[in-house]
């Protein structure tokens, strides 16, 4: 492993004299902590020669992947990380590291999803993403919002951070129709439902999609 890291730094810096912008775009995937500024005009040179690559094997890290697990389960029963699971993130990022897979499979595609919109937004590639109502939107939210919270996310173009805005925005509208249309429904089963709730009154999103195209 050392030898083959060490190869493909090598490589790159003696090869990549000009910025590429496919490396430049997987640096940044990989690195979402550090802004664009930092690595958007990246070149072989910039390496300056630290290509030599050592890996520690630390004797507390778990070798097996068994033991990886029991210690990610011995940690997350501590009190002070318990709280971190009630995250839907976290949640799944857990269960993937646990191998589990199947039981929340609901959760794991609208988390897929949202993580590729995320990176159409980053492009400007707003065109091909239209929004649901049958999606999980509080998933969607958050994973949306949490790029938009990172340090990167300040560098990026203005029609790109509008693009996000936007995309949220359209989030809330359904969830907020949705709320409305389960307060009619209420309403109407406890036969007691105000005239400003009645159903002629309302904007229903069933079956439609919110097109982002127009950004």
């Amino acid at each position: 492993m050392e030898k083959g890291e060490t190869k493909k730094l090598k490589l790159i810096a003696h090869k990549y004299r000009e910025p590429r912008p496919e490396f430049i775009n997987k640096l940044r995937s990989l690195n979402r902590d550090i802004s664009d500024v930092e690595i958007v005009n990246f070149i072989g040179s910039d390496l300056r020669n630290n290509c030599q690559v050592r890996i520690e094997a630390g004797s507390s890290i778990p070798r097996s992947n068994a033991a990886k697990q029991e210690m990610l389960k011995e940690i997350m029963s501590m009190p002070v990380f318990a709280p971190m699971l009630n995250d839907p993130v976290n949640q799944q990022e857990f269960l993937e590291r646990m191998g589990i897979k199947g039981f929340n499979a609901a959760y794991e595609t609208d988390f897929k999803r949202a993580s590729w919109e995320n990176e159409m937004l980053d492009n400007g590639s707003f065109q091909n993403i239209q929004i649901m109502p049958l999606e999980n939107h509080n998933i969607h939210l958050e994973l949306h919002m949490n790029r938009m919270k990172e340090p990167s996310f300040m560098t990026m173009p203005d029609d790109v951070k509008t693009g996000y805005q936007m995309h949220v925005d359209a989030h809330n509208q359904i969830l907020q129709q949705q709320a409305q249309q389960a307060a009619v429904q209420q309403a109407m089963a406890q036969g007691n439902m105000p005239a400003k709730m009645a159903p002629t009154n309302m904007q229903t999103t069933q079956g439609q999609g919110i097109d982002l195209s127009g950004v």
